[in-house]
């Protein structure tokens, strides 16, 4: 089924933003077909519509990932690891590169990595019972694990990033009872 509405207008923004094209009405229009009075049936401005984009990003590639995470009751990294490195991480790695320039979206994705970091210690110290100086450096190592798999290696973050998470998991695991 064809895309409609603001969901249309946000998989625009994501193909300009990775494309490396500044999102302008006219550059949306174009990327569309659609007209401008459309696209400000569903958004007010650029500006508005910039926030809608990040906050579409932080829900869609952190929040529902959470959910659905927690929603699974056991084997949280694992699948939080499945899940997080299968998604396609060109729009991020595109935002992250943006965010040095435009403080806006800098602090979206920072407000983000925080999130992520967050759960990552809640996950360590619930599933593999980490006290929370281990579980803050445990979370911190996989967000760095994380970004740089996306700039080197976007279209093969689980490739790239395997064989050291192998690696730290197998230096936690002696420390994580139960596991």
């Amino acid at each position: 089924m064809a895309q409609r509405g603001p969901d249309l207008w946000l998989t625009a923004g994501k193909a300009l933003v990775v494309a490396d094209v500044e999102i302008t009405l006219e550059a949306l229009c174009a990327r569309t077909g659609k007209t401008r009075g459309s696209f400000y049936h569903h958004f007010a401005s650029v500006e508005a519509y910039r926030s809608a984009l990040l906050e579409h990003w932080r829900r869609q590639a952190t929040l529902d990932i959470i959910a659905q995470v927690d929603g699974l009751g056991s084997d949280r990294i694992d699948r939080l690891n499945a899940m997080a490195t299968r998604e396609d991480h060109r729009f991020e790695r595109a935002l992250r590169a943006l965010g040095v320039w435009h403080a806006d979206i800098g602090r979206s994705v920072e407000e983000v990595d925080q999130l992520r970091e967050a759960y990552l210690v809640r996950l360590a110290r619930e599933d593999l019972k980490l006290d929370a100086e281990t579980a803050q450096a445990v979370a911190r190592l996989g967000m760095a694990l994380f970004i740089a798999g996306q700039m080197r290696a976007p279209d093969d973050l689980e490739g790239f990033n395997v064989a050291a998470e192998t690696w730290l998991m197998a230096q936690l695991l002696p420390q994580a009872p139960g596991r």
